[in-house]
């Protein structure tokens, strides 16, 4: 399992690189009025930061075959798609903790920081459960629309998130999360996370179901 990590790491760390970055931008460009929709606005890049890669990553896979490849190897394709469904996992971790610790250098007030720490943790559940979901659409459909799809919708909503967050009105739409989280306790988004993790690993059974069908049916 570790020698499939290592493999496909580094695939997550050039996207990471790359989206973490821009993600800074968006924080930096708006340090002078920090604000919850620019937490919800980069969720979008925790999304593409988990997804975007496994996709990238089974695209390669099937053009050349991998998975027939790994079974002649003394591997379970439990252990491989283990390891392929544990990677978004850790690029979201990362992805908090960078937002967590990115926005503190910013001045606030006490209940905007507050809120924007339960809205990062609560698309961040959000955002395990949806790539559970891609895995499962992914074994069970063509991966490269599914990617073509996802590139897509990426560029259309981060163009249309740098224009709402600085537009009047437009910008109201990124604030229905505040509107969940606000005046709840943290704790109930904290325990969000083991939560979708929960739903995630059902996820996981269901996607290695798929991709057994595929393989050996």
């Amino acid at each position: 399992m570790t020698g499939i990590l290592r493999k496909n790491a580094g695939v997550y760390i050039i996207y990471g690189i790359v989206l973490l970055t821009m993600s800074a931008a968006m924080w930096y460009s708006a340090m002078d009025r920090l604000r919850t929709p620019i937490a919800v606005v980069n969720s979008f890049f925790m999304f593409f930061i988990a997804v975007i890669p496994a996709l990238s990553i089974e695209a390669t896979e099937e053009k050349h075959r991998g998975y027939p490849f790994l079974m002649t190897l003394p591997l379970k394709l439990e252990t491989v798609v283990r390891a392929k469904m544990a990677l978004p996992v850790m690029a979201v971790t990362v992805a908090v903790i960078f937002n967590l610790v990115f926005f503190r250098f910013f001045e606030s007030t006490p209940s905007v920081l507050e809120d924007c720490v339960k809205i990062i943790l609560f698309n961040a559940s959000i955002v395990i459960m949806l790539a559970g979901a891609v895995f499962i659409l992914m074994y069970r459909y063509n991966v490269r629309m599914l990617m073509m799809f996802f590139v897509l919708v990426g560029v259309f909503f981060n163009l249309f998130g740098l224009i709402a967050v600085r537009a009047s009105g437009i910008g109201n739409i990124f604030e229905w999360p505040e509107m969940i989280v606000s005046g709840k306790p943290t704790w109930i988004f904290i325990l969000m996370i083991p939560v979708s993790l929960g739903v995630y690993h059902l996820a996981f059974r269901r996607a290695l179901r798929l991709k057994e069908e595929r393989l050996f049916d």
